[in-house]
């Protein structure tokens, strides 16, 4: 079979690259009674997903028999599945990264804030991963170091990545029945103490618990705290928006806060604690990192400007 690559025009080019050679494998037994794209997905783990390999056969880039099908579609013992090689890979984006920890199963890395985790964007965790990560010499490696979950953009701090499609399900699964203990740093408007909130965000349940760590005086708010908060759900924007409901808006936040917001220096929350059971061996790992020296030289400037002022 040739080569055929595909030009996809809505694919931003920072994101395309292309595997050039086509790799074609037979359906076996096991396969038996599967769909075509849970069938790929079985035969291609680089794939990731099972959207992903639905995609791609809808695209024409895995072919069952020489031919385009329905992702649907059953298979039988002896078809091929092709995987054409415009199968699309996101180009790697040389920017430092930090790993907290990494081995031939899982990443765990510190992702800077103002990068996005992934997506259709110029600069996302992922492209940087192509850079940085080792890939997996596991049978079931994926062809790029994938996370399994979320940061906001502006939101640093430590990311699980999966390298093999094993970890990924696992990990997946781990955070979805709530496995893996989460901890933050914030900088919050106001003084606050120790509190919770269980507010439901879009219908569904959220809990969100804090302890105040520092309090700081400030001329821009009155009051700085310093909280360690800990995510027992991870909701979109759950911290920002329990803290914002409050009163106490995260330092930085132009999107929950009302009045002038501080947005020159960023978001001031930071994912510093990571806490589950390694997906192969099953020992605990525990994974922490301190805010970045951004909270410290706020901090500072904030006191030292309330003492000024006061003194003249």
């Amino acid at each position: 079979m040739g080569l055929t690559y595909f030009y996809c025009s809505h694919i931003p080019s920072f994101m395309t690259t292309f595997i050039d050679k086509a790799q074609t494998k037979i359906v076996q037994s096991v396969h038996i009674g599967s769909r075509l794209d849970a069938c790929a997905l079985a035969l291609f783990p680089s794939l990731g997903t099972r959207s992903q390999a639905k995609k791609w056969i809808k695209k024409g880039y895995i072919v069952q028999n020489g031919h385009k099908a329905n992702p649907a579609r059953f298979v039988n013992i002896g078809d091929t599945v092709t995987l054409q090689p415009a199968a699309i890979l996101p180009k790697p984006l040389d920017i430092p990264l930090e790993f907290a920890f990494e081995d031939s199963h899982i990443a765990v890395v510190n992702k800077p804030a103002g990068l996005f985790v992934r997506g259709r964007h110029p600069k996302t965790l992922v492209r940087a991963l192509r850079q940085h990560a080792m890939l997996s010499t596991e049978t079931d490696a994926l062809a790029f170091v994938q996370p399994v979950h979320r940061l906001d953009q502006r939101t640093s701090g430590l990311v699980v990545c999966a390298k093999t499609k094993s970890t990924q399900v696992a990990l997946g699964k781990a955070f979805e029945t709530r496995q893996v203990q989460k901890k933050y740093h914030a900088i919050v408007c106001g003084h606050l103490g120790s509190g919770e909130s269980t507010t439901p965000i879009e219908g569904k349940d959220a809990h969100t618990s804090w302890y105040p760590l520092q309090h700081v005086r400030s001329l821009h708010t009155d009051w700085l705290t310093v909280l360690e908060v800990q995510i027992q759900t991870g909701r979109t924007h759950q911290i920002r928006r329990h803290l914002s409901e409050i009163g106490h808006p995260i330092l930085g936040d132009d999107l929950y806060t009302e009045g002038p917001v501080l947005k020159s220096k960023g978001l001031f929350l930071c994912a510093t604690y990571l806490s589950f059971a390694h997906p192969v061996h099953q020992l605990p790992l525990t994974c922490h990192i301190t805010p970045p020296d951004k909270f410290q030289n706020q901090l500072t400037r904030e006191s030292q400007r309330w003492t000024k002022y006061h003194s003249e």
